[in-house]
């Protein structure tokens, strides 16, 4: 059995290649189980999934995304600020990432012209905001709070006031906070669908499926349950 000793994390085939390990060894780990496919391209040493959860799967596809992309020269000397966003912050946050796109990881870069660009792997999404960045696991990421506001002007409604309920719940951020990050959408695409996923989140919510049933019965015309 192949050994993935000084593999820290999620890789892909010419990382693996360059720490010495050949296309026989990667083969035969992924088909005994000791590396998990991620997505295409992308594995991890199963020792190192914490929980086989959507959640971990995309955190750790988020952290060495954007740890391979501190590395290349663009980056290095760049002066403007990269972080995950979108799903890929809320995996690493530890929010849910029921209902969200996890296809790609979500990379937010201050200092280019506004807009997205798009890989196979990677989505690049710019805007005119200042940054609004924390620190988790030595990479740095959206805040919490921008991270719900964006992930609910850009996604479906129930799972982004999923992900609100839970940060909220968790304290990683406040109704001010969010309040606060929803001022600075004038003008920006998804503004009022973001304004009506903000009005339903509550943190007493403990659990995506107890958002799901408060909304789905709200929805339905049931008065909105006590938590």
């Amino acid at each position: 059995m192949v050994y993935f000793h000084g593999v820290t994390g999620a890789v892909n085939r010419a990382e693996l290649l360059a720490a010495g390990f050949v296309d026989r060894e990667i083969r035969r780990a992924l088909d005994v189980g000791t590396l998990v496919s991620l997505a295409p391209g992308v594995v991890i040493p199963r020792d190192l999934l914490a929980e086989d959860t959507p959640e971990e799967r995309h955190r750790q596809r988020a952290l060495a995304a954007i740890r391979r992309d501190a590395r290349t020269p663009e980056v290095r000397a760049a002066k403007h600020t990269r972080a995950l966003a979108l799903s890929s912050a809320a995996a690493v946050l530890g929010l849910p990432v029921w209902g969200l796109d996890t296809s790609r990881v979500s990379i937010a870069d201050s200092g280019r012209t506004p807009g997205t660009r798009t890989t196979s792997r990677t989505r690049l999404i710019t805007d005119t905001r200042p940054p609004a960045v924390v620190e988790v696991d030595g990479v740095l990421v959206v805040s919490p709070a921008r991270t719900v506001v964006d992930i609910a002007r850009t996604g479906a409604r129930i799972p982004a006031i999923a992900v609100g309920d839970a940060a909220l719940h968790a304290g990683l951020c406040t109704v001010d906070d969010l309040q606060n990050e929803l001022d600075l959408l004038t003008g920006m695409r998804g503004r009022a669908a973001a304004i009506r996923a903000i009005g339903r989140c509550d943190r007493k919510c403990e659990s995506v499926l107890e958002t799901r049933s408060r909304v789905e019965l709200v929805d339905a015309g049931v008065p909105e349950p006590e938590l």
